[in-house]
């Protein structure tokens, strides 16, 4: 009897655990947070004072020559 509700929760659960891991994994490959991308702006030592949207700091990082990838510890 109580069977068939707990295989029921067990499996939303893996749903939800299948469906978190893939999202997460697409962040992954979209890129990183706007406070890594600044982190990487400050370690070249450019400025990004009255930049407000993402793309617009994105950019930036983009005209300095450089890629969203680094190491944002």
């Amino acid at each position: 009897m109580w069977r068939r509700p707990a295989l029921l929760v067990l499996y939303l659960a893996l749903v939800v655990a299948i469906t978190w891991l893939v999202e997460l994994g697409h962040w992954w490959e979209t890129g990183h947070t706007t406070f890594q991308i600044r982190h990487l702006l400050d370690a070249r030592g450019l400025q990004y004072a009255g930049v407000l949207e993402k793309r617009e700091i994105v950019g930036l990082l983009q005209q300095s020559g450089g890629s969203q990838t680094g190491n944002c510890n």
